[in-house]
């Protein structure tokens, strides 16, 4: 080999310079921007959390507004039910007679024997009706 083929082969210090230059100016580059992506991961992950934690909060109130709109349903059930039953009672009910409705109260204003073995007084001890 000669002096000519090494010299072409061989960068020359200028060059070698002015590429580490090069080198340095995109390395700064490249850290600039870790450093923005970084900040901005950081960003994301707190409204991450943030959302998160709002989701929760909705997810609790969700359940809680069921959990009334499931109770409201019961009432207007039981409601209506009880409007059946009392149309139904109101239909019975015979008119000029003093118990208009047929329901016997004198049995509830009697007095009762106790029995001190009995915890309960029977159903029909308290409502004076013959049990099946």
């Amino acid at each position: 080999m000669s002096d000519t083929d090494s010299y072409d082969e061989e960068l020359s210090y200028d060059e070698l310079a002015a590429s580490y230059k090069e080198l340095c100016i995109r390395s700064e580059e490249v850290c600039r921007t870790l450093e923005k992506q970084k900040k901005i991961i950081a960003q994301l992950q707190a409204e991450r959390y943030d959302n998160l934690s709002k989701i929760s909060e909705l997810n609790n109130e969700v359940t809680q507004l069921n959990s009334k709109l499931e109770h409201m349903k019961k009432q207007v059930v039981m409601m209506h039910n009880s409007t059946d039953v009392l149309d139904e009672i109101l239909d019975k009910q015979i008119p000029g007679k003093p118990k208009g409705l047929g329901f016997n109260y004198q049995a509830l204003n009697e007095q009762k024997q106790y029995d001190p073995e009995l915890k309960f007084m029977p159903v029909a001890v308290i409502f004076g009706y013959q049990a099946i």
